[in-house]
């Protein structure tokens, strides 16, 4: 599940997005926000951690308006694996 908060409206919204099988049996650890990437993203990301050691990165912003719940998952929301361990931590750092 995904959180937002809406300053304008000073409301708290949830969205539980659509993920595919591999993510959708994963348990997330961890996570981190990115700043404003720049091309080719020219998005936020959030980069999730995973008790199986792999990372995923996804924007929260929904590209289609008839469907909110599609959000861009990286690489069609491929994990890498990192680790042979739970990733407790991100740590994402921009320059």
């Amino acid at each position: 599940m995904i959180w937002r908060y809406d300053s304008e409206q000073q409301a708290i919204y949830n969205l539980l997005p659509e993920m595919n099988q591999d993510l959708m049996i994963t348990d997330f650890t961890c996570a981190a926000y990115t700043p404003r990437l720049t091309a080719p993203h020219n998005c936020q990301l959030v980069l999730i951690g995973t008790a199986d050691g792999a990372v995923t990165a996804v924007n929260p912003t929904s590209k289609d308006s008839t469907n909110m719940r599609k959000l861009e998952w990286l690489e069609h929301g491929k994990k890498e694996f990192i680790l042979g361990e739970a990733i407790s931590a991100i740590i994402y750092r921009y320059s």
